[in-house]
């Protein structure tokens, strides 16, 4: 399930569909527009404050991060990305992202860890591999062609993988199971 925001975010005339094409196929943008929940009163409202507190107070910690010199460059939390959390929050849900500015905000200023969990594309492979739905193979391969195609993975996204999976990760380079 996503949040309508996210659909008008990967619509064919975005700035993210520029840079990842492949989410302009029709099938994608169809299944992206089924998943959209469909929010009521009081809901709605408690999610645009929320979402308000936490782009404000989330870009401030940003801020800070940046001033102290612990980031090189400005980064702020969209108002999409404090939509989606606060709409986990809210429902007590999980979201998913890779991008650690929206995890630092979520794991600093939200309940999202105690209510449905913070998850990666990492975590997402592992629940995909536990519930059947990849090997151990696929999940290699997916990881090492991120790698090839210089995709951009979480933050400390190697030991992460060594501790969900219990073994080095892909290098990238050859399609060689590595050996532990």
């Amino acid at each position: 399930m996503t949040i309508s925001d996210t659909h008008v975010e990967i619509s064919s005339c975005s700035n993210v569909v520029s840079r990842y094409p492949w989410l302009s196929e029709e099938v994608l943008q169809s299944e992206v527009a089924a998943s959209c929940l469909k929010l009521r009163e009081p809901k709605k409202g408690n999610i645009e404050k929320l979402a308000k507190y936490l782009r404000q107070h989330g870009n401030k910690l940003l801020e800070k991060l940046l001033i102290d010199g612990k980031i090189k460059e400005p980064r702020q939390i969209s108002l999409v990305d404090a939509r989606v959390l606060a709409t986990a929050e809210v429902l007590s849900a999980a979201v998913a992202t890779d991008e650690w500015p929206l995890a630092l905000v979520a794991d600093e200023l939200s309940e999202v860890h105690e209510n449905g969990g913070l998850l990666n594309s990492l975590d997402l492979l592992n629940l995909m591999e536990l519930g059947g739905n990849l090997d151990k193979g696929q999940r290699v391969e997916t990881v090492r062609s991120w790698c090839q195609n210089g995709e951009l993975l979480p933050r400390n996204w190697r030991e992460h993988y060594l501790n969900l999976f219990n073994e080095a990760p892909p290098d990238g380079q050859s399609s060689n199971t590595q050996s532990t």
